[in-house]
């Protein structure tokens, strides 16, 4: 797939509305590289209603999860 660099946006792993206390216990700053995913913004748009989501699995590690309709 293919898209233009007007089409990518950075979204953020760890939400900017979730608590930032709980961001000292992830280990990054909320405007981390780390915590930053770049996409398409239709892709987005879903991950902005859990649609899918990004979980750490190990240190270096992310897996990417599409979550079930309701």
């Amino acid at each position: 797939m293919e898209c233009s660099a007007r089409e990518l946006v950075a979204g953020h792993i760890y939400r900017q509305q979730w608590p930032k206390s709980l961001l000292a216990k992830v280990g990054v700053t909320l405007h981390d590289p780390a915590n930053i995913i770049i996409m398409q913004s239709q892709l987005e748009k879903a991950f902005d209603k859990w649609q899918w989501i990004v979980l750490p699995d190990g240190p270096d590690d992310y897996k990417v999860h599409v979550l079930p309709s309701c």
